[in-house]
């Protein structure tokens, strides 16, 4: 019996857990860098275009935009404003493909570029939103230090992550929900896949995000100088895991019945036969 909890016991201990977090989010500012090809496409409507130059390359655009493996995007969209997606690349030589309402070919785009989606309210009201697919990398919120004159920081609003636990020998488990406040900023530490997800541009302030990774932990800051202390790590826990999963709770209870049973037994054993024992407990 000692062998089997032991086994338990040690099978507890060293089976590793893995974290897969699910966050949905109200920001203003929201970074992806895309890693795959899947579904990286951006449909456009009434949109203004820009290169490296001043002048718009196209005003009033309806169509997509094809992102290339490599891109990184940064949407920012403050209060009910316009959404500035700023698309770059250090890799390659084109950000993206740019098709025509039609689906075709109209050009490619160089390693800079911007796109101002404007009337966005107006826009949702008659069915029109906007969705960026994520698949990579995904930073959101900012640190917040100052402002400065007649500029308006990108916040991050509001959100909670979701955690759900994993191990080799257990089912998967949720591991408790952590909220998200005004200004906090959250970073992936030892990502282990991609962030897959999706971010929209309504009639809503700002933008929503939702999207699930998996990684070692997440670390969640707080506004302003970056210092230690100023945040704290979440991840999935061993104690998570015993107090929560399915499968350890059972195996628990499993092994503290059969100790309290084999405990009984081994009282009854050795009390039962000693009979003048019985006779003296008696008086």
């Amino acid at each position: 019996m000692g062998v089997f909890v032991c086994l338990f016991t040690g099978l507890a201990l060293l089976d590793p857990v893995s974290t897969s977090f699910s966050v949905t989010a109200q920001t203003e500012r929201i970074s992806v860098n895309i890693l795959d090809d899947n579904g990286s496409r951006i449909n456009l409507y009434e949109a203004t275009i820009y290169d490296k130059g001043t002048e718009p390359i196209y005003q009033g655009f309806n169509g997509s935009l094809k992102l290339q493996r490599g891109t990184s995007v940064q949407i920012e969209r403050i209060a009910y404003g316009p959404a500035i997606l700023t698309f770059t690349t250090a890799s390659g030589t084109t950000t993206g493909t740019l098709f025509n309402e039609s689906g075709k070919f109209v050009r490619h785009t160089g390693r800079y570029l911007q796109v101002f989606l404007e009337n966005l309210r107006a826009k949702a009201d008659s069915g029109f939103t906007t969705v960026v697919p994520i698949d990579g990398e995904v930073s959101i919120g900012r640190s917040i230090d100052f402002e400065t004159f007649r500029e308006s920081t990108a916040l991050f609003r509001s959100g909670q992550i979701s955690l759900v636990g994993s191990s080799r020998f257990a089912d998967s488990f949720d591991a408790g929900t952590i909220q998200l406040f005004l200004g906090d900023q959250i970073v992936f530490e030892k990502q282990q896949n991609n962030a897959f997800g999706f971010v929209t541009i309504n009639e809503e302030p700002g933008m929503q995000a939702s999207y699930r990774v998996a990684a070692n932990q997440a670390t969640v800051l707080k506004s302003g100088p970056q210092i230690e202390g100023s945040g704290y790590a979440i991840r999935a826990t061993k104690l998570d895991r015993l107090l929560k999963s399915p499968t350890y709770q059972f195996a628990s209870l499993f092994f503290g019945s059969l100790v309290i049973i084999t405990t009984l037994i081994t009282f009854l054993v050795d009390i039962i036969p000693n009979k003048n024992l019985l006779r003296l407990l008696r008086k």
